[in-house]
């Protein structure tokens, strides 16, 4: 005889005499669906921490800000080229593009490839004369390996002294790119 579950009224759910039954849960289907979740996630995961760049955003506003504008700062423009190497430009709110041409210019490709040493000594040249600036708009071609834009951000962030001392250059750098159309 099966068992009967009496309500609070006196006979089973809703009055009636209810039945007992036996329920059987497949939990086959939900584990895989978790173990692919898990996968997935983690996948994500590790991927995501290798595409992790510290770069900054640009701004640009159409108003006028109350910050004082200071004669001693510039913004470096480093476009790299797979074939020719680097080529810098600095731009000013308060100075011309003719003042500041010396500061530009062409690296070529070395031998063994970018030319990073000549890079961080050609910050360094416009850091000194420029000391408040902190940022630098690096523009790197598509074809380019990522390795290869870490290296550039990495000789574009300090420079070393014999001593080991280090020379803050351009922290902030904007990774850019050139829309070429259809």
């Amino acid at each position: 005889m099966a068992s009967e579950h009496k309500g609070p009224l006196g006979g089973g759910l809703l009055g009636k005499d209810s039945a007992v039954f036996e329920v059987y849960l497949n939990l086959t289907p939900l584990m895989d669906v978790m173990s692919n979740i898990l996968f997935f996630l983690l996948a994500a995961f590790g991927a995501s921490a290798l595409a992790v760049v510290a770069t900054t955003v640009p701004v640009q506003s159409d108003t006028e800000t109350s910050i004082a504008i200071e004669e001693d700062k510039v913004t470096v423009t480093v476009r790299a080229e797979k074939q020719a190497g680097f080529t810098l430009q600095c731009e000013s709110v308060t100075k011309t593009r003719d003042q500041l041409k010396a500061y530009g210019g062409k690296l070529p490709k070395v031998d063994s490839g970018f030319d990073y040493t000549g890079l961080t000594a050609a910050l360094k040249k416009i850091k000194e004369h420029f000391p408040a600036s902190n940022n630098m708009i690096l523009v790197p071609d598509d074809d380019i390996p990522y390795d290869n834009v870490v290296r550039m951000m990495d000789a574009s962030r300090e420079f070393r002294l014999p001593d080991g001392r280090k020379i803050i250059l351009f922290p902030e750098i904007v990774l850019s790119g050139i829309y070429k159309g259809k």
